[in-house]
């Protein structure tokens, strides 16, 4: 086998039959969809959970605060620990460690009021969504043949805001107690069910010297005969050598003045995105509604805000390819930024007693339009620059400090928000309009064409 050439094998690999799926790459793919599932559920916790403690406890901005930015403490540990987990434990093994933490967190959450135990939660949930964050597409991406990895890495998305979704639905009906428990079984059956069932990836035994177990793996993985999956695994070594070869090249390219021009385009655009307030909006967005006070109750607006982020994530799936994507995000940020400075608008108007003249279905109209255009259109072209505006070679690293960079700026946004909510509820979103129309500027002047 290694004495094939690598370049006819690839020609001669993509002209054959697509290969088909077989049961065990789709439970597989739906194990791994579970974590991403699970890790949805994490990040929505925070929504009913900072309103009914306020309800209970009459929680502190400090305190408040705290429930929120911990998770995402937690994660950057997590992101930054998982290429080690990867390497040590292998991808499957990585996956399977961050069902411990999640389990732990979710029955840390049923404390109740004991804020201490709480903070531990949320800290041991954000390692497990930082290592789900970092792991599951590198194993999906891997498990998976070239002409399906796109559309199996967006199930990813898909399945973290259904975990979202998940949870609003059902604080609707239970108390946060019982919520965390339900939300434990979701880590306690992946980690049965796939170190039971599922292989770790070729790619993992390839890189270990171990051929023997990634030919299993992969015939495990694959409906196709042997001649296929052989010439599939010399396409996988190729990978592999060609990974290893890039970390030095990478080194190289750091030193580089026009790479580090790039990565502050990159991380101003995550800043971008975490400025204009949508990700601390859905962390607090059951206790914003309470101040909106719209016409149906808070509960159900952010079911709907969940229904509106499932879609939109979908609908970008589809558009976002086919689309300029410079000027689709430049086209986002200005509806973004017009809709947060119509809220905020709202809001001064309403401090003011003047509601009598607004529509009391405002809030919600504004809100979705807001979560729609987000999810849809603003982070996914945001995602696709920061990954495509390196080379193939840097990416791996660069994502990795994106990862931590996107993490450092949550916990800085979520933190602050309380503070400034205290203020009243229309002080946050003034700061969130200001930031919006500066990523205007930033994305018309900086951000390359693609």
């Amino acid at each position: 086998m290694e004495h094939l050439n690598n370049d006819d094998l690839f020609k001669i690999y993509k002209e054959e039959e697509p290969p088909r799926f077989n049961k065990l790459l789709y439970t597989t793919l739906f194990l791994v969809n579970l974590t991403a599932f699970s890790m949805g559920a994490s990040l929505a916790w925070s929504s009913p959970a900072t309103s009914k403690l306020n309800i209970t406890t009459s929680m502190s901005p400090k305190q408040e605060a705290g429930v929120v930015s911990l998770l995402f403490f937690g994660a950057i540990f997590g992101t930054s620990l998982s290429k080690f987990f990867m390497i040590k434990l292998g991808r499957k093994g990585a996956l399977l460690l961050s069902g411990i933490p999640n389990i732990i967190g979710f029955l840390c959450l049923t404390a109740g009021h004991n804020f201490v135990i709480i903070y531990i939660g949320r800290f041991f949930n954000g390692f497990a969504v930082g290592i789900i964050l970092s792991v599951s597409p590198v194993y999906l991406h891997e498990m998976s043949d070239v002409a399906h990895r796109k559309l199996l890495n967006a199930t990813i998305t898909i399945s973290t805001n259904l975990g979202c979704l998940f949870v609003y639905v059902l604080s609707l009906f239970f108390k946060l107690k019982l919520l965390s428990i339900i939300n434990v079984i979701f880590p306690l059956a992946f980690v049965v069910i796939f170190g039971i069932m599922s292989p770790d990836t070729p790619h993992y035994y390839i890189s270990r010297g171990r051929i023997h177990e990634a030919w299993d793996s992969l015939k495990a993985l694959r409906a196709g005969g042997d001649e296929s999956i052989n010439n599939e695994l010399v396409l996988i070594q190729k990978e592999v050598v060609e990974s290893f070869s890039n970390v030095n090249k990478f080194f190289d390219f750091i030193r580089n003045e026009r790479f580090r021009k790039k990565l502050w385009v990159a991380l101003g655009l995550i800043l971008c995105n975490q400025l204009i307030g949508v990700t601390t909006i859905f962390c607090y967005m059951e206790s914003i509604f309470e101040g909106f006070k719209p016409q149906l109750s808070p509960s159900v607006c952010v079911i709907i805000m969940g229904v509106v982020q499932l879609l939109g994530s979908i609908f970008g799936l589809f558009v976002i390819p086919k689309c300029h994507k410079r000027l689709l995000l430049l086209v986002s940020a200005f509806h973004l930024s017009f809709t947060l400075i119509a809220i905020t608008t709202y809001l001064c108007l309403k401090q003011y007693e003047r509601e009598a003249i607004l529509y009391k279905m405002f809030p919600i109209i504004s809100v979705s339009y807001l979560v729609w255009i987000y999810s849809s259109l603003f982070t996914p072209c945001v995602s696709v620059i920061t990954k495509e505006i390196f080379p193939s070679y840097a990416n791996s690293v660069a994502i990795r400090v994106e990862a931590v960079f996107t993490l450092i700026s949550t916990i800085f946004v979520t933190t602050y928000f309380p503070f400034l909510r205290n203020f009243g509820i229309g002080y946050p979103f003034i700061v969130f309009s200001v930031f919006s129309t500066l990523s205007i500027l930033f994305i018309y002047l900086l951000v390359p064409k693609y």
